[in-house]
């Protein structure tokens, strides 16, 4: 589905850009976390280190038992056959089975290093990242997988899905019961779009509904914007949160789109995803200091102020600043969408990113990204690792990126 013309007219730049991802991830990112990641002792895995590398924290967050499952299992698919990757995915299956798990498709919140509880309590997207995380390690395993592993896959899939739509629990976990939440739709969609290697068209009701809601829901045409949250009819409620546009979530939901239309063959929701793209970067692009920002208000730019910051474990960012995350997100969607639509704004912007991304964010000394930047690039976090940065959102943007270039070689 790449467009072979536009290919060939960028073939030396794509190649240049190929080397720098292959090199960037198995020489820098991979062994930043490979060496440190596993909890030789106890078991399950570290996630706060400095700019350095030193580990400053051992507490294990329950969200990346399955992201760091899904990462290193991913590698092993997608990139190499390392003996040594799909370990480290084993080291997390086992915590998961022994420690993260506690039944009826829920997973813990997060543990301390022994893996007793610290927060007990359930999240939705905590129990996304497990199942999503599972399935590729079962994808890894291949014919050594067995019957119990993939009745246990179905058990929490229909689980998660359930309990998704089920208004009474989401408002228990602090969603309101006032809006559909963008993220947990995307959310579903990258889980059904996953279950695919394993079950086939099992989820595919799952995946056309959330898919449909990414591109005609939650992006709207009126305002020419991806909310972060819409009215229970579907339509924006512009009141507060409602009128929230995350430009990360709002990257990652394209991407997971153009994904699920390849799989499914739906061109119309590719050329859905090359029109709200141009959204996203004319609202969430900053201009001046390069990068997209964290969140803006649809209607008034700087959201009211109880939606104006995000808390990343004690660090705060605000609207304006630069989080590495949604850099990841934006990366690895301008590129796909320039190359599978030939679309030459997409790739100029993806440049411009790329080399915003290797100025500002790539830590060329000690390896890996810093986390939190203001919005002119000033230092907030240089820590490569906190409770909710780990090895997830950069390996998999990384690899993407090394996967989809070496395809135009």
């Amino acid at each position: 589905m790449l467009d072979k013309k536009f290919i060939n007219k960028h073939k030396a730049e794509l190649m240049k850009l190929y080397e720098y991802y292959d090199r960037q991830l198995l020489d820098d990112i991979v062994p930043f976390w490979e060496s440190r990641v596993v909890d030789k002792e106890y078991g399950g895995y570290y996630n706060c280190f400095d700019r350095k590398g030193k580990l400053y924290k051992d507490i294990k967050p329950g969200w990346f038992v399955g992201r760091n499952i899904y990462t290193f299992s991913n590698l092993y698919n997608t990139v190499k056959k390392e003996q040594r990757w799909l370990d480290i995915a084993t080291v997390g299956v086992q915590w998961m089975e022994k420690h993260a798990y506690k039944g009826n498709g829920r997973f813990v919140g997060k543990m301390n290093r022994d893996g007793s509880d610290i927060d007990s309590s359930t999240n939705i997207f905590n129990d996304a990242f497990a199942v999503k995380g599972f399935y590729e390690y079962l994808v890894a395993l291949g014919e050594a997988c067995t019957n119990e592993q993939i009745e246990f896959a179905i058990e929490i899939t229909d689980i998660l899905f359930k309990n998704a739509k089920n208004a009474a629990l989401m408002e228990s976990e602090g969603f309101s019961a006032k809006f559909h939440d963008h993220a947990v739709n995307f959310m579903m969609l990258i889980t059904a779009l996953e279950a695919r290697q394993l079950f086939d068209d099992h989820y595919a009701q799952e995946l056309e509904e959330r898919m449909y809601n990414a591109m005609y829901m939650f992006a709207n045409d009126e305002y020419k914007a991806v909310f972060e949250h819409v009215g229970l009819d579907g339509k924006p409620l512009m009141e507060s949160e409602g009128r929230i546009m995350d430009p990360g979530h709002a990257l990652e939901s394209c991407w997971f789109a153009i994904h699920a239309g390849l799989e499914t063959g739906n061109e119309e929701i590719i050329k859905r995803v090359e029109n709200v793209l141009d959204w996203i970067i004319d609202r969430g692009y900053d201009e001046e200091f390069g990068g997209f920002i964290l969140l803006l208000d649809v209607e008034n730019d700087i959201p009211e102020h109880a939606h104006r910051t995000q808390n990343y474990a004690g660090t705060i960012a605000d609207c304006k600043d630069k989080v590495w995350w949604v850099q990841s997100e934006g990366l690895y969607t301008l590129a796909l969408s320039a190359l599978i639509n030939g679309n030459e704004r997409h790739l100029s912007y993806f440049i411009r990113l790329h080399e915003y991304v290797d100025k500002y964010f790539r830590d060329k000394e000690y390896g890996e990204w810093f986390a939190i930047l203001t919005r002119d690039n000033r230092m907030i976090s240089d820590h490569k690792g906190l409770e909710g940065k780990g090895p997830y959102h950069v390996p998999r943007c990384v690899a993407l990126l090394r996967n989809l270039f070496m395809k135009c070689l």
